[in-house]
C-alpha cells in the first residue's frame, strides 16, 4: 500500500490512501478524513510512528493525532 500525502492545511480533512495491485493500477483510492477507520489507516499510524511522529494509539481510527502528524509530514516532504 502506498500513501500519498496532501499539504492542504484543513486539518484531518484530506489524506490519500491508495492500494496498487501486481499490475501497477490503481484498484482502490479512499480520502482518509476523521472517523475514518480501517488497515489503511492503521498503516498510516504505523509508518508516522517509525518516523517518529506520535499519532496515538495504533487503532485504525484516523483522528486528530493522526490528521495533525499527517499534516506535519506533508509539510516535512515539500
Amino acid at each position: 500500500m502506498t500513501f500519498l500525502t496532501s499539504s492542504n492545511t484543513n486539518p484531518g480533512k484530506i489524506a490519500y490512501s491508495i492500494k496498487v495491485s501486481n499490475s501497477d493500477r490503481v484498484i482502490e483510492l479512499r480520502i482518509l478524513r476523521i472517523g475514518a477507520t480501517g488497515d489503511d489507516v492503521i498503516e498510516l499510524q504505523s509508518t508516522l510512528s517509525i518516523l517518529r511522529y506520535k499519532p496515538g494509539v495504533t487503532d485504525g481510527i484516523y483522528g486528530v493525532k493522526t490528521a495533525s502528524d499527517r499534516r506535519g509530514l506533508a509539510k516535512r516532504c515539500l
